[in-house]
């Protein structure tokens, strides 16, 4: 599945699904896409970071993203691609986080005219504000558990206990490679080519990230301390 919409007057944002890059191979050179980059989206185990092709003119990021969806009774995090081409972002999307793209719609539908990086700085902070229910979410089975552990501590509630701090581990982890990510882009030469509204908008994904990374490690020295 491949949508389009306008950013502003000459730049647009496109969203492929990872799963028709793999079967129309002619997207690569339609796009200036290159198997390299096919295969950073595909790997679910990429690290957050951030690349910049010279030939090409065009900045790869790749985001960690919460997985709204337990796997193996835990939360999981997957990545993102982020490619920012002369007057285009492509992202590449696959099931786990195709949740996002109507997030992103919808940021567009509020703001339009912006900039193609105060689009993309503006996802990063939408991707940071999925977080934070999930750990809620924790939190509150976590209390729920340390409640039942109170009267009766059983194989099964041990388990769940282990799945949650497996959860908060993966968001841990990604939170903080994201928050480095962004660190990057703020001190690499990319921040000179922004206007002000995109470097706003890349501190304020910066001040969320780093929110994020001190609320899941909080959860996570809790839920250290229950265990």
């Amino acid at each position: 599945m491949i949508s389009m919409r306008p950013i502003n007057e000459t730049d647009s944002w496109l969203n492929i699904d990872v799963d028709t890059i793999a079967s129309r191979p002619d997207l690569l050179s339609q796009y200036g896409l290159d198997e390299e980059i096919v295969e950073y989206a595909l790997d679910r185990n990429e690290r957050a970071r951030t690349e910049y092709d010279r030939e090409r003119n065009t900045f790869i990021i790749i985001y960690n993203v919460p997985n709204p969806i337990k796997q193996d009774y835990h939360y999981e995090t997957v990545p993102m691609t982020f490619i920012v081409q002369p007057n285009r972002l492509i992202t590449i999307s696959n099931e786990a986080n195709a949740y996002l793209i109507p997030e992103f719609s919808r940021y567009l539908d509020a703001n339009p005219g912006v900039s193609v990086f105060t689009f993309l700085f503006a996802s990063l902070y939408t991707v940071s504000e999925q977080y934070f229910p999930l750990v809620e979410k924790i939190n509150q089975e976590r209390d729920q558990l340390n409640q039942v552990l109170r009267q009766k501590t059983t194989k099964q509630n041990l388990f769940s206990l282990s799945d949650l701090a497996t959860g908060v581990v993966y968001f841990v982890s990604a939170t903080k490679q994201n928050v480095v990510l962004l660190e990057q882009l703020r001190t690499q030469f990319m921040s000179r080519l922004l206007d002000e509204a995109a470097r706003e908008e890349l501190e304020d994904s910066l001040i969320e990230a780093k929110q994020l990374v001190e609320m899941t490690q909080l959860t996570s020295t809790i839920l250290h301390q229950l265990s």
